[in-house]
């Protein structure tokens, strides 16, 4: 190949890489007509063409810890906790004559649990209620007693009553009222206020308050004053996000298209190729109700049943590929016996795979379903239901969010 061809390959390599890293990135455009044009000649070459995109990441799905919101999801929680580690400098470096840095450390999901037993005792923490859903807010003892307090100690002590009302009239409230401002600011309407407000320097005593395997938003803000360096942390309740959310708190990804372009939206063949958590028994007569939750015949532990065609053709494991759902290859099976007591399928997700497919140990298959989607309830080849997938004891199973009439 002369030089002139090579130079000219690599550009069309590049200027193809320069859109696919856009696309991935969720640049929010529609495509010029030379760029589709790219595109559709690079598809079309002879050549196997095979873009480097080095941001593909792939994780072990864990169904007893799903995660539960997206990265947008956490990006935009941080964006607004920025704006209020930079209110809370501003009020107490002018209200109280004291000058505090704030800055945001973390935004995380976990358990209410993992949260709760990550909080040493005594530690002053406020229970509160927001749009009807739960919240805590926890400072550091020595954030407390060193740094706002100006006291010198070694070890925690507990809090007494003076302590307690200091701690939430002057401190905490003037938080809670900065947080609701911030988050109303973001949404663009005023929220309700934050209230039932329940003061303890024992987390365990806010276990009563919150389902400890429901996932959360741990919001962690350093605090630097006198001398002290350490963290206050606001949880926000999985409800209490999905709150948030319907309230117009998140941004949504908008798609802009311009005069005289017209946008086709492709549609998609039914996946031949299943991957199933397992399955279990209803009877005919049977009402299926939102809430309810169906223990499956397979070990939390196993591996998931991938069909194609309805015939099982291996064993694999979920994964998470950027933000879909996929599963990993483990074992190529063949397997002609058909369940008849088990007569609903949980449905992990589908794809379509090639005719002859051979499902090679360690072949990965990216699904079609978003990493956080409810999964497929089927019955008789019909969706009758989604719902969330749940580690019961030791066996998969589903609760029931949404019911198809």
């Amino acid at each position: 190949m002369s030089e002139e061809k090579k130079e000219t390959k690599n550009r069309a390599k590049n200027n193809v890489e320069e859109i696919l890293k856009r696309i991935d990135e969720g640049e929010d455009r529609v495509l010029n007509q030379n760029e589709i044009d790219t595109l559709l000649t690079a598809i079309a070459s002879d050549e196997e063409y095979k873009p480097v995109n080095s941001a593909r990441k792939i994780k072990i799905y864990d169904f007893e810890r799903p995660d539960k919101f997206s990265k947008e999801d956490l990006r935009d929680i941080s964006n607004v906790s920025e704006t209020i580690a930079r209110e809370l400098t501003k009020f107490f470096t002018s209200e109280y004559e004291i000058f505090p840095k704030f800055h945001v450390a973390s935004v995380d999901q976990l358990t209410c649990e993992e949260f709760l037993r990550s909080i040493p005792t005594p530690t002053p923490c406020i229970s509160f209620s927001w749009m009807d859903n739960e919240g805590i807010f926890e400072m550091d003892w020595e954030v407390f007693f060193n740094g706002f307090m100006g006291t010198k100690l070694k070890h925690p002590r507990d809090i007494n009553g003076l302590e307690k009302n200091l701690f939430t009239r002057d401190i905490y409230n003037p938080i809670e009222r900065i947080i609701h401002k911030e988050f109303s600011n973001t949404t663009g309407k005023e929220l309700p206020e934050i209230t039932e407000q329940e003061f303890v320097d024992n987390p365990q005593f806010l276990f009563k308050y919150n389902s400890l395997t429901d996932m959360g938003v741990l919001i962690t803000i350093e605090v630097s004053l006198n001398n002290v360096e350490n963290f206050i942390e606001l949880f926000l309740s999985e409800d209490l996000v999905k709150a948030l959310r319907e309230n117009g708190f998140f941004s949504e990804r908008k798609f802009f298209q311009k005069k005289g372009e017209i946008i086709i939206p492709l549609t998609y063949p039914e996946p031949d190729t299943i991957i199933e958590v397992g399955r279990f028994r209803l009877e005919d007569n049977f009402k299926i109700k939102k809430n309810m939750i169906f223990e499956s015949n397979k070990l939390a532990g196993d591996p998931l049943d991938i069909y194609k065609n309805g015939k099982q053709v291996a064993l694999g494991e979920a994964v998470v590929i950027d933000d879909n759902r996929g599963v990993r290859v483990t074992e190529n099976v063949e397997t002609t016996e058909e369940e008849t007591f088990y007569n609903t399928k949980i449905i992990y997700g589908g794809c379509n795979t090639e005719a002859e497919e051979k499902f090679g140990e360690g072949r990965i298959l990216e699904l079609r379903e978003w990493w956080n989607e409810p999964a497929k309830v089927i019955k008789d080849n019909k969706v009758i239901a989604y719902g969330e997938i749940l580690v019961m004891d030791e066996s998969f199973g589903v609760k029931i969010t949404e019911v198809v009439e």
